[in-house]
């Protein structure tokens, strides 16, 4: 649920109504096979609700199972009621069951010992002060309603209960990741320069006090929340699918084996043919890592031929793998470096999708000589001071089959909730239009139908620009219509997106 918006000065809307509006272009309605393809994903899971609903029960029941069999096994084998504990001299089945059930039981003390070390915070190099102040300024030029947009970080608060101690409580999470009472005086004085502009931008004061039955949403200093998964899961998530079947397929399509770079890996596929136009660079989202990418990736090089390198990068904090490597700003630019020096990439063109665009918003603002050009699918980097996607990927509760069967097997998995919980800062994530240098283009692609990103706002916010005539004339918009997240990985508009991003040119200029 994104913010209640108000409408803007009409002063402003007029401005960025004579302003060019070449950049922004909604593709036009295929037909009604497209929208059915919209919700594909959400309705194979409502589809297959009882298998998921019996996978997910065997799968949160394995390990107490396993713990509580080898109990009663031990027990048995002590008291003399048997001979054998864990090998049994005839049956083959019987030992790998038992040594099966040692494993599952161990795996579970490891992610519960896991659970209980990642529930300490972690510490971020925070901005400056100025850094701080110009942030705040920027989130809120983009809000029409400041007032609502306030209230939804307060877990949408009645806003006349809401007192000045809620909004410090906030402030303080939002620029220092910590809670207000452990700030420093100087840091405090700061909270209260920003409390005088929230008080300026609403045209009203706000009331003392505090009141304690208001919380913020402040998850990376919240207790980390996850539901076990058995080491079953894991050799089929991480083992089968992205050690065997993702290496397979990438393989198949002319790419290297996978080569690791410290925060990440990756796949390359290298151009055989001598070329001007940049290397293509894939950043995929939350999920699996690449596989699901493999026909995106196939469609690219039918693109590019032999011309071009492409590489896709696999980042296995957020693609449930068993104790990743942790996915951090600092650590990720310097890696990404290491790696484009060593395969002679940059400047290259980066292709991030959902939370791959917060990773390109790094390279962005700490490394932007690596890059040519940026695509944006399904961009979660924009308008990031938003709650909308925070409360679908973290906050929002699970009602339908299908809520429920995608969070258990995406959101609360134990590694994933690690990381967006203690690594996940927004200021560092957050980007915004003016960001993007002008002399790299950018291709931003929007679905319309998309219930986790905040789609018109993202638009609104570009068309209202104050200086879109003048500085966003390298950023282009294209819209896919009937589509939801993610969706145009399986759907017919595949194709034009892939011809979208290996040819920014093809993007009509047009509305």
């Amino acid at each position: 649920m994104a913010p209640k918006a108000a409408q803007r000065p009409s002063g402003k809307a007029s401005a960025a109504a004579a302003a060019p509006a070449a950049q922004v272009t909604r593709v036009k309605d295929g037909s009604e096979a497209g929208e059915l393809q919209g919700d594909e994903v959400m309705r194979a899971l409502q589809g297959n609700a009882l298998l998921a609903k019996t996978v997910m029960a065997l799968c949160k029941s394995v390990a107490p199972v396993s713990a509580a069999a080898l109990f009663f096994k031990l027990v048995s084998y002590l008291s003399g009621h048997h001979k054998h504990f864990l090998v049994h001299p005839v049956s083959r089945m019987t030992t790998l069951m038992n040594l099966y059930m040692v494993a599952e039981t161990a795996f579970g003390v490891y992610c519960a010992h896991a659970r209980a070390q990642g529930q300490a915070l972690a510490q971020s190099s925070t901005l400056t002060k100025e850094e701080r102040i110009a942030l705040f300024e920027k989130c809120l030029a983009t809000v029409d309603d400041h007032e609502a947009f306030a209230t939804s970080w307060l877990r949408d608060a009645d806003a006349s209960k809401v007192r000045r101690g809620n909004i410090e409580n906030w402030l303080a999470w939002s620029f220092f990741n910590m809670r207000y009472q452990h700030l420093s005086q100087d840091e405090r004085d700061e909270v209260e320069e920003y409390c005088k502009i929230y008080e300026r931008v609403t045209g009203s004061p706000l009331k003392g006090g505090h009141n304690g039955l208001i919380r913020a949403y402040r998850f990376s200093i919240e207790p980390v929340q996850s539901a076990h998964r058995p080491l079953a899961y894991y050799l089929i998530v991480h083992g089968l699918l992205q050690r065997v079947l993702a290496p397979i397929g990438y393989a198949a399509l002319g790419f290297s084996g996978l080569r690791s770079q410290g925060s990440f890996k990756y796949y390359i596929r290298r151009a055989r043919i001598a070329s001007t136009e940049p290397p293509i660079v894939l950043l995929h989202g939350i999920g699996i890592g690449p596989l699901p990418y493999l026909r995106f990736a196939k469609g690219v090089l039918a693109q590019v031929g032999d011309s071009r390198d492409v590489v896709v990068l696999e980042l296995g904090a957020i693609s449930q793998q068993v104790a990743p490597a942790p996915l951090l700003p600092e650590r990720f630019v310097e890696d990404l470096r290491a790696m484009c020096t060593r395969e002679a990439l940059a400047p290259a063109r980066f292709v991030g999708h959902s939370y791959g665009t917060m990773v390109m918003a790094w390279i962005v603002k700490s490394a932007p000589e690596l890059a040519e050009s940026y695509a944006f699918l399904d961009p979660g980097c924009f308008l990031l001071h938003y709650t909308k996607a925070l409360k679908a990927i973290i906050y929002k509760h699970a009602v339908s089959d299908g809520e429920k069967i995608f969070e258990y097997f995406l959101r609360s998995e134990l590694f994933f909730s690690n990381h967006m919980r203690r690594h996940f800062f927004w200021f560092k994530n957050v980007l915004f239009f003016e960001d993007i240098p002008q002399h790299q283009k950018a291709l931003i692609i929007l679905s319309d139908r998309d219930d986790i990103m905040p789609v018109k706002e993202v638009v609104r916010a570009f068309d209202e620009h104050p200086r879109r005539g003048e500085a966003l004339q390298h950023i282009r918009i294209l819209r896919l219509p009937n589509l939801t997240h993610g969706s145009f990985l399986f759907a017919e508009e595949c194709q034009q997106v892939i011809d979208s991003v290996v040819s920014f040119d093809r993007v009509p200029s047009h509305v």
